[in-house]
């Protein structure tokens, strides 16, 4: 077993290895690394700087480039962390398996055990474990928390964002579906599979529904059962009930709260069209304030003002 402290092998000042095979043949113009642990930069054969890696095979396939422009600027912390990368720039991985089995390019950041573990492109962050932990190409996400986004698969499915544990966690994508969605809360839009443009903010908020394309969730189980489309709601429990509406809107806690398949319902303030239930039962209302159309089951109807149509049947 070898294992040497401070320069690297063959002298070169500025590196530091500490394990066996760790940076096992150090390159000329080789400047500020850092390795540690059994065959950590065991690969690098070619010019290359500020490299850090610290764990058993931590950045182990890294090997650089002949005129140094590429394999640099790297930082694994973790077994295995970045251990397949051969060319990436500016990659951070930090905890086991991080960014681990796909041979990534550039700027990616991985923070909790296997966060990114098969990414092979750029531009991702993810943190928590298991965050973003199948995606593969996937461009521009961003997962925070434990298991955000850990079904991605697809390519087209990019421009994601999920924060909060479990958030968009069902999401796989499809070709040309799956992307731009944005979900912060726990469990938010966490059942959708290939939806696109929906935003989910609040605890649970499209949570239960394989939803479609361009709703928006915001508050606490906000559309928590929806699969339709172009729905907007705003307060907690807003439409919770809610399954395949069409152009629903409702904004203030509980409002149309009992809606499931009504459509063109609108309303706007608290608990307003909270009995209507279906097309049949409601469909077709709007109403504007607090309690407004509170108990209506008609068609057509408009109430706007406070306690305007309470009773309305």
């Amino acid at each position: 077993a070898e294992c040497r402290v401070g320069n690297g092998n063959g002298g070169i000042q500025s590196c530091t290895a500490l394990g066996t095979s760790a940076l096992l043949v150090s390159p000329g113009n080789l400047a500020r690394t850092t390795a540690v642990g059994v065959d950590t930069l065991k690969a690098l054969t070619q010019p290359s700087h500020d490299n850090t890696a610290v764990g058993s095979t931590a950045l182990t396939a890294l090997i650089g480039h002949f005129l140094g422009a590429t394999g640099h600027e790297n930082t694994a912390v973790g077994s295995k962390a970045l251990s397949t990368t051969t060319q990436g720039i500016a990659n951070t991985a930090v905890g086991m398996n991080a960014l681990a089995d796909g041979n990534c390019v550039n700027n990616n950041t991985a923070v909790g055990k296997s966060a990114l573990k098969v990414f092979t492109g750029s531009d991702a962050t993810a943190v928590g474990a298991g965050a973003a932990d199948s995606a593969t190409t996937s461009a521009n996400i961003t997962a925070v928390g434990r298991d955000a986004l850990t079904a991605l698969t697809h390519a087209d499915a990019e421009n994601n964002t999920a924060i909060g544990a479990y958030s968009l966690d069902g999401l796989t994508g499809a070709s040309s579906a799956g992307h731009s969605n944005a979900a912060v809360g726990a469990y938010s839009l966490s059942t959708t599979v290939d939806g696109m443009r929906n935003t989910a903010l609040g605890k649970s908020a499209l949570h239960g529904g394989d939803c479609a394309n361009d709703n928006t969730g915001v508050g606490y189980n906000a559309l928590y059962s929806f699969t339709g489309s172009n729905a907007t709601t705003v307060g907690s429990g807003a439409a919770g009930a809610a399954t395949t509406a069409s152009q629903l809107t409702a904004i203030g806690k509980d409002a149309a709260g009992a809606v499931t398949a009504a459509t063109d319902v609108t309303a706007i303030g608290y608990q307003s069209l909270k009995a209507v239930t279906t097309t049949t039962l409601g469909g077709y209302c709007t109403a504007v304030g607090s309690y407004a159309g509170l108990n209506t089951i008609r068609q057509h109807n408009t109430a706007i003002g406070s306690n305007a149509a309470l009773n309305l049947g």
